[in-house]
């Protein structure tokens, strides 16, 4: 018996292999960031890879330069760059790291859900959702807080099921990292663990025994784990002097610039959810009906409740700033591909291996052919070489042509990834216009601008204007194309002509 039982690990360990080189292969040929692709034309993809650039020269997020995202986004992003700090390989690497630590964990989690039985449901299961959330409009092109935060979300649902089970308050370690992880990542994202919290509260008063200990470890625990992010970013703020400028930027900057005047409480409440349910119903309306009939399906219903509660927390402290962006739906997608999923494995009773093997690979051809059609981003990276429409190469060449640049402000316009092809070692605090509404950024900007401290500045065809003609040139011209999109396969491009100008 026991060896039918190993043979049975070994064949589901080799056919979980084949289910990864499947996602490896997907990539190679979909991600915008492969190196067989021309590259990651996403805004805020290259801002982000430009302060990782910036960081491996010594120039310090937050302190030096300004951007909006947690810590360890910019850790992420400078890991990317040691890997390569021009062109996109060193993305594609973290972002398949990324995606297998999602197809590892995603099973996991899967398994559990079933006892550690259907061991290849669990498989198939897992490398479906990957390859579906892959193909969902608010991937866009790959990159964002919400891709880089999902292993995070579902190591804490792990290692909550398996305290469910051996109430071993020990558990909490790796959920208080998962949370430290994505609130330096971006702390909107931190309402799976709000839901969570709630579930553990739930199963400690269920038991009933020994109720103020077990939340007195499992807090202790966690705190822990919060502890185990929490110093190193402390001590890397006091030693790089950088705690008042990370306060102001990722804090007091964030939630005054983005988050619209706030109502009552639970007026503010009811309004995040409601335009979260908007933004699905508008856009992945299918989905969202398919997610609440899986729901109903599920035969175990607390697990059903659970999975309301986290998939609501989610929704209401993503869009707790009433600003929707197509991105921020991309947890939200997941949560519901993941629960169709669920459901239909406890209906598939039987699956073989000529089945599963026969399964995947038509999963892969057909995500494949439709990925583009289901994610039109995935369009703007062409196959091979960035070609003369790729904005931010042809720009690179032209400054390579005039003998380089010491520094490129974006002004006006969001950095989209000249520094990906030709060195430029300096950088303005403002290298580029963000979302936010900031004074001293408008007024760095135009002094830079008047005064020409800039060796070269972008900007798109809305904001040249008399003082920026006396002090630069338009030297190139071009297109950055973006999609925006109404739901998940209907999209409209959109062409902002943009201006390389170099200091007369």
């Amino acid at each position: 018996m026991r060896a039918i039982r190993d043979k049975e690990v070994r064949r589901d360990k080799l056919l979980f292999l084949i289910s990864i080189l499947i996602l490896v292969l997907f990539t190679l040929l979909v991600l915008p960031s492969s190196p067989l692709r021309s590259g990651n034309t996403w805004d805020d993809a290259n801002a982000m890879l430009r302060i990782g650039q910036l960081w491996m020269n010594g120039t310090l997020p937050f302190r030096d330069v300004f951007e909006q995202r947690g810590l360890v986004m910019y850790l992420i992003y400078f890991i990317a760059n040691l890997f390569s700090s021009h062109g996109y390989v060193g993305l594609y690497i973290v972002e398949l790291m990324n995606l297998f630590a999602i197809l590892v964990l995603s099973k996991l989690v899967i398994s559990n859900f079933f006892n550690g039985e259907r061991q290849l449901q669990s498989s198939f299961g897992a490398l479906i959702t990957v390859l579906l959330i892959m193909t969902n409009y608010s991937f866009k092109n790959g990159g964002s807080p919400e891709e880089f935060s999902l292993p995070w979300i579902l190591m804490s649902i792990l290692y909550v099921q398996r305290y469910a089970k051996k109430q071993n308050a020990k558990y909490f370690i790796p959920v208080g990292i998962g949370l430290a992880m994505v609130f330096n990542i971006k702390y909107s994202l931190i309402g799976p663990w709000v839901a969570l919290g709630i579930i553990t509260f739930y199963l400690i008063f269920r038991l009933g025994e020994n109720i103020f200990k077990k939340i007195m470890m499992v807090l202790g625990y966690g705190a822990l784990g919060l502890l185990v992010v929490f110093v190193p970013v402390v001590i890397y703020l006091t030693l790089t002097h950088s705690t008042e400028a990370f306060i102001n930027a990722y804090f007091i900057e964030n939630l005054s610039g983005y988050t619209k005047e706030s109502l009552p409480l639970m007026g503010h409440m009811v309004e995040a959810l409601g335009m979260g349910l908007r933004e699905l119903a508008s856009k992945n309306v299918v989905l969202t009906l398919a997610f609440f009939l899986a729901t109903l399906a599920l035969k175990d219903r607390s697990k059903a409740v659970a999975v309301h509660l986290i998939f609501i927390m989610t929704m209401m402290l993503s869009y707790w700033a009433l600003r929707p962006m197509d991105y921020m739906v991309l947890i939200l997608v997941f949560e519901m591909y993941f629960t169709i999923i669920l459901s239909l494995s406890q209906y598939l009773n039987v699956i073989n291996v000529e089945l599963y093997l026969g399964a995947i690979t038509i999963a892969f051809g057909l995500f494949t052919f439709v990925s583009s059609n289901l994610n039109p981003s995935f369009k703007l990276a062409t196959f091979g070489s960035p070609n003369a429409d790729v904005v931010s190469s042809r720009f690179a060449d032209k400054i390579d042509q005039l003998g380089g640049a010491e520094s490129l402000l974006y002004y006006n316009t969001i950095d989209f990834g000249v520094e990906r092809y030709t060195s430029i070692p300096g950088s303005f605090r403002y290298f580029e216009r963000t979302n936010l509404k900031l004074k001293e950024k408008d007024v760095e900007m135009d002094s830079i601008v008047r005064k020409g401290r800039a060796d070269f500045i972008i900007v798109n065809d809305n904001n040249v204007h008399r003082d920026l003609m006396k002090k630069y040139k338009v030297v190139e011209t071009g297109y950055k194309i973006k999609y925006n999109f109404y739901n998940n396969r209907s999209a409209t491009e959109n062409k902002v002509k943009l201006y390389l100008m170099q200091k007369k």
